[in-house]
């Protein structure tokens, strides 16, 4: 009998999985830090996360180097990331601003592509990173209820190391569903359960509203048989809901908030002040400057300058909305190219629609697109939601890295891990 003793030290592989952890924990980005300690904040998740773009590229450089050709999912990243950077060179203004919102769109997909064969590992780098905050988050919650600091932006002392309390779903929303990607594939359920229980908890102490919402909308449909009726919840089923939703919002609901029976549901939810002012100045005032450039938009400005077009509230610094801010930012033509990532990304959910990993992210994404329609994810904290987006369009690529997992209980035997 022959022994083989592996050598001591680490191997290429190791080194990589430190360097992709390391990339990850940069990239998920407290956004309560900046108010706290600004110094760290400033030179961790500022300079450090450009440092790390420098890495990203390197290993994307590396891979592609040794690996034959790229993704039709990252192409379409790099088609809506350049779109962005033709608005900023076309209205002259917004670099800085750029930086801050959609330069982590542009080295999530860098990131991901550069791990295109392993996106378990990034998966569970991101898992790791997001439990630890959201955990932290919420010790801090129960130790001190009553907020961590005042910000003016928001005029309460409701937030924490996550930031304001409607941060919590950029964290909360990719956290639930790499680990429900995790419990497929892997069958860790009680560390599932863990982080549903104090998502739900921290939801419910901070009173956030759309969260909630979503939440509900995340479990429902994860817990009922609703989502396994293919020709009933799937990604474009979906994608109609929440485009009707966003319709809904957008135009019914400055109507509706000025109605006593409007009046009196808002304050019942807590949401009267917030829900009128999108209702009656952010979403109406964003309309009327959509309509003065509506074909190539008015722009990427700085969360400085933004409340300047609104009044200069200081809490006024997106469209808060995903869909209304991508038609404010670029117009109809960065919308149709943002709409062209989302349509290959419902291809390929739907063309894989029998593996795991693409009921998890289909209903993630509707979830994500329903609590938008008051939020945008277009900022350096939104790292984990775009690769959520990422993910449905490379979900047979993300399959297959599970399936090579030795401790994966997935089984499927009809898979072709060569199709992408």
């Amino acid at each position: 009998m022959v022994i083989r003793l592996r050598k001591p030290g680490l191997d290429i592989s190791d080194l990589w999985d430190i360097v992709s952890f390391m990339v990850a924990f940069i990239m998920v980005i407290p956004a309560g830090l900046s108010s706290m300690v600004p110094f760290l904040a400033k030179f961790v998740y500022r300079w450090g996360l450009y440092g790390i773009y420098a890495v990203i590229l390197f290993m994307f450089v590396f891979k592609i180097l040794h690996r034959k050709g790229i993704s039709k999912t990252f192409l379409y990243f790099i088609l809506f990331t350049i779109a962005t950077v033709f608005i900023l060179f076309l209205k002259g203004h917004g670099i800085r601003a750029w930086l801050s919102s959609f330069s982590i769109c542009l080295f999530t997909a860098l990131f991901a592509e550069a791990n295109y064969d392993r996106l378990d590992r990034i998966i569970l780098c991101f898992l790791i990173i997001l439990e630890f905050w959201i955990y932290t988050n919420f010790v801090l919650m129960l130790l001190i209820p009553e907020g961590m600091y005042y910000a003016e932006s928001n005029n309460s002392y409701a937030n924490w190391i996550l930031g304001y309390k409607s941060s919590l779903q950029y964290y909360v929303l990719p956290a639930l569903c790499f680990s429900w990607l995790n419990m497929k594939y892997r069958n860790q359920r009680v560390r599932y359960f863990l982080l549903l229980a104090v998502s739900w908890a921290s939801t419910i102490i901070v009173r956030n509203s759309m969260l909630l919402v979503g939440l509900l909308a995340f479990t429902g449909l994860q817990f009922t048989n609703v989502s396994k009726i293919k020709r009933l919840a799937n990604i474009w089923t979906y994608y109609g809901i929440d485009l009707a939703t966003n319709a809904i919002f957008v135009f019914f609901l400055p109507w509706f908030t000025n109605t006593e029976l409007g009046k009196k549901s808002f304050a019942f939810l807590g949401k009267g002040s917030s829900v009128s002012s999108r209702a009656s100045i952010i979403w109406p005032m964003t309309l009327e400057y959509i309509k003065k450039s509506p074909w190539f938009g008015n722009g990427i400005y700085s969360t400085t300058l933004r409340p300047s077009l609104y009044r200069n509230y200081p809490a006024f610094i997106h469209a808060h909305n995903q869909l209304m801010e991508i038609i404010f930012i670029g117009g109809v033509f960065l919308f149709i190219i943002y709409a062209l990532l989302h349509i290959h990304i419902a291809k390929s959910l739907i063309k894989h629609t029998d593996h795991g990993a693409s009921e998890i992210l289909s209903v993630s994404i509707f979830v994500l697109y329903f609590m938008m329609v008051v939020e945008v994810f277009i900022s350096n904290a939104a790292g984990p939601i775009w690769l959520i987006l990422y993910l449905g369009g490379a979900c047979n690529s993300l399959h297959a890295s599970f399936l090579k997992r030795k401790d994966c209980t997935f089984n499927d035997y009809d898979f072709d891990i060569m199709k992408r």
